[in-house]
C-alpha cells in the first residue's frame, strides 16, 4: 500500500512537471484521500490549488506534520505578506471556542472520497502571532473542497441589493404614471435591512461554513451599514504593477561541450565507446570498452576492456583520440569495473574481484600501472567509487552485509575514517561529485525503478531529480565541468536507454541521441568548450 501511494505521488509530482496541473492535482488528492498524513503530498499540493486560501491550509498541514520545515513555513510567511488583511471597516470577533462537552469521537477510516481529519485544532506554529485555527487543516480542506465555486463578496451583495430595489422602484413609478397619468409624489429613503455574513452564508450554504480571513481568524459577524446611492458611477480598473522577472544567464549550447559515451550500434551487442558534441553530433568510435571516464584534464580516457588473449577484463588508458593504449591494471578473477581518477590524475580508483577475496572490492592504483593498493574489506560487494574533486575523498557503493542494499560510502582516503550517506532500500549507485565539491548526484532503485537524485556532500537534503512509471528508469548522471548540466541516460521514450541532458535541478531535459542500440554512460569532457 505505502508503495502504490509512493508511486501514485511520483506520478503527480511527474505530471506537475510535465504541466498537466489538473492531472498532478487529481493524483495528489487521491493520495491524500488515503492518507493524509504525507508531508511531501501536502507540500507538492500547496503548488497547484488555487487560491491562497487552500494554500495556506495545505501549508499548516505540512508544518503541522513536520513543524521544522522550513520551506512550508517560508512559504506560508511570503502568504501572509501577500494577501492584505480584512478592512477595519469590518467588525470582527473571535469567540473563544467552547469546552467539548464529550470526547471527540474516534477518527473514521480513510476512503478514497474522503480525507482524515486532524484531531483538535491546530495551531499555527511560531513566526505567525496572533493566529490560531480553530479548525483542523484537513477540516478546513475539506470544508474548502465541499464550498469551491463562485462565493458572494459583502460589496457585490450590497450594491446586488441596492441595484434590485431601484430597478423595482423605477419599475413601479413607471406603471403608476402610466396609468394614473398624475405626478410621481417625493418618495423618501428607507434603510436597508442590517445583513450579517451568517444570513448570507445561510442562503448560498446552508450548512453556514464560517468563511477564513488571510489571518486565519474566523469572521462570526460583519454587519452591513445603510448607503446612499450616488447620481453616477464609473467603476476604474488600476492595473496592478508587473513583476519583471530576473533575466537568467543564458547557458551554453550543447554543442559546446563534448562527450564520451557507451554505445551499441549496427545490430551488434558489443559494446563500443565513442566521442562526440554533447548535442550527439560528431560521433566518432574510438574503442570498444566499457565504463569510459576523462582524466581531469580532458586529455585521456579510462576504461575496462576484455583482453583477447586471456579473456579476462582490463583497465585501459588511451588518448582522448584512442591512440596510445595502455594496461594499468587487470585481474584473474571474472570483474574489473568503474574506473575513476584523482582529481590531480596522478591515480586510478576500481573495483576488481579477484579469485582469493570471492567480491569486488576498490583498489587504487598509479596512472602509470604502479603501487596497486586494496582499499576496502566489506563483507559484500564495493564498486563505483568517484573521487572528490576539492580533497582526498572518495564515495563508493556497498553492499555492506553482502544483503545486495548498496549504500553509499563516504571514505577520507588519507584516514580510512567511513560514513554511511544513504540508507534506503534498494540499490543507491553511480555516485558523481559536482564539480565544486558541494553536490553528488547518483541513482537510486528504492522506489523499485532507478531515479536520479541529488543530494548534499554529507548526505544531507536528498531530492529527486526524475521520475518515472511503468518500466521507465533514469541512470548514470554526470556534471559538466561548470556545472550547468547533468547529463544522464534513460529509456523513457522507448525500450532503449538513450542520452538525455538536464539542468541539476531536474529541469530542462532534452534528449541529445537518438539511436536503434543503447547509448549510455555518458560523461562531459572536463573543460571541453
Amino acid at each position: 500500500m505505502a508503495d502504490d501511494l509512493e508511486q501514485l505521488l511520483n506520478d503527480g509530482i511527474a505530471a506537475a512537471k510535465a504541466g498537466n496541473k489538473v492531472e498532478a492535482r487529481r493524483l495528489i488528492e487521491e493520495v491524500l484521500a488515503k492518507n493524509d498524513r504525507l508531508e511531501r503530498a501536502w507540500l507538492a499540493l500547496a503548488g497547484l490549488v488555487d487560491t491562497p486560501r487552500e494554500r495556506r491550509i495545505c501549508l499548516e498541514n505540512v508544518l503541522e506534520i513536520n513543524p521544522n520545515n522550513e520551506r512550508a513555513r517560508q512559504a506560508l510567511g511570503q502568504l501572509d505578506a501577500a494577501v492584505p488583511s480584512a478592512p477595519a471597516t469590518r467588525a470582527v470577533s473571535t469567540p473563544p471556542p467552547a469546552a467539548p462537552s464529550t470526547p471527540p469521537p474516534s477518527r473514521p477510516a480513510a476512503s478514497e472520497s474522503s480525507p482524515r481529519r486532524a484531531q483538535g485544532p491546530v495551531t499555527v506554529p511560531k513566526g505567525r502571532p496572533g493566529t490560531q485555527a480553530t479548525v483542523g487543516a484537513r477540516e478546513a480542506w475539506r470544508s474548502q473542497r465541499t464550498q469551491r465555486g463562485f462565493q458572494l463578496s459583502i460589496p457585490f451583495i450590497t450594491v446586488a441589493v441596492l441595484g434590485i430595489l431601484v430597478i423595482g422602484f423605477g419599475v413601479t413609478l413607471l406603471i403608476s404614471g402610466n396609468v394614473n397619468a398624475t405626478p410621481t409624489p417625493a418618495v423618501s429613503t428607507t434603510p436597508l435591512p442590517t445583513l450579517s455574513i451568517a444570513q448570507l452564508n445561510a442562503t448560498r450554504f446552508p450548512q453556514g461554513t464560517p468563511t477564513l480571513t488571510p489571518a486565519g481568524t474566523i469572521i462570526t459577524d460583519v454587519t452591513l451599514q445603510p448607503v446612499g446611492i450616488a447620481p453616477s458611477w464609473t467603476p476604474s480598473n488600476t492595473p496592478a504593477p508587473s513583476n519583471t522577472p530576473t533575466p537568467r544567464p543564458t547557458l551554453p549550447p550543447f554543442s559546446q561541450y563534448e562527450m564520451v559515451f557507451v554505445g551499441e550500434r549496427e545490430g551488434t551487442a558489443e559494446q563500443r565507446i565513442f566521442v562526440a558534441k554533447a548535442d550527439g553530433t560528431g560521433e566518432t568510435q574510438i574503442a570498444i570498452g566499457t565504463d569510459p571516464v576523462w582524466s581531469p584534464d580532458g586529455s585521456k580516457i579510462a576504461y575496462i576492456r576484455i583482453a583477447t588473449d586471456t579473456g579476462k577484463p582490463q583497465l585501459i588508458v588511451i588518448n582522448a583520440d584512442g591512440s596510445d593504449p595502455k594496461i594499468v591494471a587487470s585481474t584473474e578473477g571474472d570483474s574489473l569495473v568503474t574506473p575513476a581518477w584523482s582529481a590531480d590524475g596522478d591515480k586510478l580508483a576500481f573495483a576488481a574481484k579477484e579469485p582469493d577475496v570471492g567480491n569486488l572490492e576498490i583498489y587504487t592504483v598509479n596512472a602509470d600501472g604502479t603501487d596497486r593498493v586494496r582499499v576496502t574489506t566489506h563483507l559484500g560487494d564495493d564498486l563505483g567509487p568517484v573521487w572528490s574533486p576539492v580533497s582526498n575523498a572518495i564515495i563508493y557503493s556497498s553492499d555492506i552485509n553482502g544483503r545486495s542494499a548498496f549504500q553509499l560510502i563516504l571514505r577520507d582516503m588519507t584516514t580510512g575514517k567511513e560514513e554511511q550517506l544513504t540508507s534506503s532500500g534498494g540499490q543507491n549507485l553511480d555516485a558523481m561529485w559536482s564539480p565544486d565539491g558541494k553536490y553528488v548526484v547518483f541513482s537510486s532503485s528504492r522506489d523499485r525503478l532507478a531515479q536520479i537524485y541529488r543530494m548534499q556532500a554529507d548526505g544531507s537534503d536528498e531530492r529527486p531529480l526524475t521520475f518515472g512509471a511503468d518500466s521507465k528508469e533514469n541512470r548514470y548522471p554526470a556534471w559538466s565541468s561548470d556545472g550547468n548540466y547533468l547529463m544522464f541516460a534513460s529509456n523513457r521514450n522507448g525500450g532503449v536507454f538513450n542520452l538525455f541532458i538536464m539542468t541539476p535541478d531536474g529541469k530542462n531535459v532534452q534528449q541529445v541521441t537518438n539511436q536503434v542500440g543503447i547509448s549510455t554512460a555518458g560523461k562531459f569532457r572536463p573543460n571541453g568548450f
